[in-house]
């Protein structure tokens, strides 16, 4: 038996499918779902017991694929055999929709908090560090020495620093070109940066 609600979800008169088997119809998973193994009215019917809230696909030719939330209880005999299943079906296909919509929304405003965090981490790294030897530049060593700075004092420890600068350097840059001299540099702040421990810092 059929009532005129499932009729109209499944897009068919109550006329034809009256008499026929559940079975007949065009049961799918639905999209974001697993693959449906069984049916839940033939769980309640094999195991005597309610199978309540499954989410169960069904494809239609008037309404294309209908999601559906299906209730199913057995229909008990006194002696206690099972004379059938009594399944009622919620549509749920428009919250389903609409479920997958936020859910594709949340993805999407989670990769813009990713690409947000990247651009930030990139504008920092712009505004601190030295481009040419990715060492902190000016800017960076004086924020970051004043906390160096306050931490020693405030716990009596000693600190260093130390100025360098390359010999003969303008030489360099006169007799072979500032790319030569670029290098240089790069090599030197190399030797310094492999020399590091932690908490010490490099700066142009």
């Amino acid at each position: 038996m059929v009532n005129s609600s499932f009729a109209r979800t499944v897009g068919r008169p109550v006329g034809e499918l009256e008499g026929r088997t559940v079975e007949e119809l065009d049961w799918a998973a639905p999209k974001g779902h697993e693959e449906l193994s069984d049916l839940p009215w033939n769980r309640a019917i094999d195991n005597g017991q309610r199978d309540l809230g499954v989410i169960v696909g069904l494809r239609t030719k008037a309404n294309g694929l209908r999601t559906l939330s299906v209730n199913s209880t057995p229909i008990m005999a006194d002696d206690g055999s099972c004379h059938g299943a009594l399944a009622t079906f919620d549509d749920m296909t428009n919250i389903e929709r609409k479920n997958l919509q936020l859910h594709k929304l949340l993805e999407k405003l989670s990769r813009s908090r990713t690409e947000i965090r990247e651009q930030n981490r990139k504008l920092t790294d712009l505004a601190t560090i030295d481009p040419l030897t990715s060492c902190l530049n000016r800017r960076a060593f004086f924020e970051r020495f004043d906390i160096v700075w306050e931490t020693a004092r405030r716990h009596g420890q000693d600190l260093s620093c130390l100025m360098l600068d390359i010999d003969h350097f303008k030489s360099v840059n006169d007799r072979f070109g500032h790319a030569v001299g670029d290098q240089a540099i790069q090599v030197v702040s190399g030797v310094l940066k492999s020399s590091l421990r932690t908490g010490d810092l490099v700066c142009r």
